[in-house]
């Protein structure tokens, strides 16, 4: 983002409401407030289709050879203000995720795309693999993909790092199943020097990856005191039992109890009758 004028009377822009997420602290953008106009930013936008590949696939390409890769491309928020200083407008330069047009115009994948056609008569050294790894690969901003051994996954990462860099993109969080490959990527070139991955629980695509085992596997956090119990309640946790690939058959059975609410008729804060109380509370304890 830069650094904004006020708006004059005839200059068309919307100010999005945005807020705080302390957990990890980041900016939430609410792209879906209605203004004066009774209209939001959301609703004018058109949508689209969706350019990249479905989650399923490059989640089975990750797994297909015995080594995973799996970076993340660079983003920069360096502005740091005091809450002492006046309230200053920011102009957004780059895609802001919560509007409609965000499907279609992921920044990460459409430019991805351009880089690497466009370059790729300019870098005629560079792999076939590589450039077909950046066009089937991503999801967003991450890179998940894998090969058959350390050498082919050594030379896949260093010419699609060269490939990105055209376009001055940037791949960080390096990690892999194989300390080998995370040796050589940080910049120990010997090919005799086995790492010890130090942090092997990662988050790919949003599922939990061991990879020092190369597994993925699944972790909920769940409170022992289930509390008040509503329809936006039991939707949130329904939610954390994320999984694309349907290995997880009780996933179904906390959709099919939403669909039962649904069916009740009941409102998002409105208590859960008794029967309906009984018959989550013991889907819940059974959940560890």
């Amino acid at each position: 983002m830069e650094r904004a004028n006020q708006l004059n009377v005839n200059e068309a822009g919307f100010y999005i409401p945005h807020h705080a997420v302390m957990w990890k602290f980041r900016i939430v953008f609410n792209a879906s407030a209605r203004t004066t106009t009774v209209v939001s930013l959301k609703e004018v936008q058109l949508v689209g289709t969706t350019i990249q590949e479905p989650l399923l696939n490059i989640i089975y390409r990750f797994r297909r050879f015995r080594i995973a890769l799996s970076p993340m491309l660079r983003r920069c928020f360096d502005r740091r203000e005091s809450p002492t200083d006046d309230i200053t407008i920011y102009r957004l330069t780059t895609l802001t995720y919560g509007t409609a047009a965000v499907p279609t115009t992921r920044s990460a994948q459409s430019t991805n795309a351009h880089t690497t056609t466009t370059r790729w008569s300019l870098t005629v050294n560079k792999s076939i693999a590589a450039r077909d790894a950046i066009l089937s690969s991503f999801y967003v901003d991450d890179f998940p993909t894998s090969c058959d051994t350390e050498e082919n996954a050594t030379e896949l990462a260093a010419n699609v790092i060269s490939l990105l860099s055209e376009g001055h993109f940037r791949l960080r969080k390096w990690n892999s199943s194989s300390g080998e490959i995370i040796a050589r990527l940080i910049g120990n070139r010997s090919s005799n020097v086995e790492m010890t991955i130090e942090t092997p629980t990662a988050t790919v695509l949003g599922l939990r990856w061991d990879a020092a085992a190369d597994e993925l596997f699944f972790k909920v956090d769940l409170k022992e005191n289930i509390g008040f119990l509503t329809k936006r309640r039991v939707l949130s946790d329904v939610a954390k039992l994320f999984d694309p690939t349907g290995i997880l058959a009780l996933v179904v059975t906390g959709k099919i109890f939403i669909q039962r609410l649904w069916a009740a008729g009941l409102s998002w804060d409105e208590p859960l009758p008794d029967e309906l109380q009984t018959t989550w509370v013991a889907f819940y304890s059974e959940l560890d």
